[in-house]
């Protein structure tokens, strides 16, 4: 796991741009290859080099291939990618000489389940760094219109555009260790055990709980239309989702000087702030506070989310209400 960070008051191990694929929706292999393309020659700041492939194929119970990145390996796999031939692709690349410093790129298109397992899988693409080489990354405000630009070509690429998609500072939450053995440890507890969500946000801008206990858990009620994760720096909607946040003109008065994108199939890019590390400042917690305003009435729904996942939802959910007041004329004016 990701070395964990204090920023804004809460923890902090990575940055991740994700979005989240319908399910039964059809990649074709050369998207993958261009954004994996785009990723290593944008994305991949030097002194940073790829250094490990993962691919699998599409097929039920296929193992991982896991191997150094080369170019050998890699050209041999462009070829399975657009023939189809692999549903899973990871890139890593990182510093040899500060191993914190890493990023990698990873699909899941047209994804299969394990022999018997009939419901079909919702597939994923994601570029996620650490948080150290996050500063390098937002050092440029090129590289970080390159970021943006990378999760809006994937969502122009996919027919039919994903279901959502966000981009934003994360914390894995970390499992006490289960001994099957023995005694469970009284602290053991997965990340949904927590049932009781905060009386309020620990900082106006937020930090996501990310990782495969918690997307893993919602994934199937954001591809379903259900609600999104947050309101985070990058925001991509899809056009359900811009529906039930007011539609794109509301959503645009609603938030002047917000950087507000159409994206295709109805969609909307929303970002909240330029950097996706943004300074402490109270133009930048207002920020924040009133994207979240704005599209509250597209997250999840606490009621509607089964007991045992609510906790996953944290603050974000579309009943609470505690943690978004407007803001004063005294914060407007500082």
């Amino acid at each position: 796991m990701d070395a964990c960070e204090s920023l804004y008051d809460q923890p902090a191990t990575s940055f991740s741009l994700r979005l989240f694929l319908k399910q039964e929706t059809f990649v074709p292999g050369r998207l993958i290859v261009e954004l994996a393309r785009t990723f290593l020659a944008d994305l991949v700041l030097p002194p940073c080099r790829p250094t490990w492939l993962w691919t699998k194929r599409a097929k039920a119970d296929a193992k991982l291939n896991t191997g150094d990145f080369s170019e050998r390996r890699w050209k041999a796999a462009v070829k399975k990618i657009v023939d189809g031939e692999f549903s899973a692709l990871t890139i890593f690349a990182a510093n040899p000489d500060s191993p914190t410093q890493k990023i990698s790129f990873s699909t899941l298109v047209n994804p299969v389940g394990s022999a018997g397992y009939s419901t079909p899988l919702p597939g994923s693409i994601d570029v996620t760094c650490s948080v150290s080489y996050l500063r390098q990354l937002v050092a440029s405000p090129a590289k970080i219109e390159a970021l943006l630009r990378f999760g809006t070509a994937a969502w122009s690429g996919v027919q039919g555009g994903p279901a959502y998609g966000y981009g934003n500072l994360g914390f894995i939450p970390p499992r006490v260790p289960f001994n099957p053995h023995g005694p469970q440890h009284a602290e053991y507890r997965l990340a949904w055990d927590r049932d009781t969500p905060p009386a309020q946000r620990p900082h106006a801008i937020p930090v996501a709980w990310i990782g495969a206990d918690v997307d893993g858990n919602l994934e199937r009620s954001f591809c379903a239309g259900k609600g999104i994760k947050g309101a985070f720096w990058a925001n991509y909607l899809s056009e359900v989702y811009v529906r039930q946040a007011g539609g794109g003109e509301a959503i645009g008065a609603s938030l002047p000087g917000i950087r507000i994108e159409t994206l295709h199939d109805g969609g909307l890019l929303v970002v909240a702030t330029e950097s996706p590390l943004p300074r402490d400042s109270e133009e930048n917690r207002q920020r924040f506070l009133a994207v979240h305003r704005v599209l509250q009435p597209a997250l999840l729904s606490r009621a509607e989310t089964a007991a045992n996942k609510r906790a996953l939802l944290g603050y974000f959910y579309r009943e609470h209400l505690s943690v978004l007041p407007e803001a004063s004329p005294e914060s407007r004016a500082r």
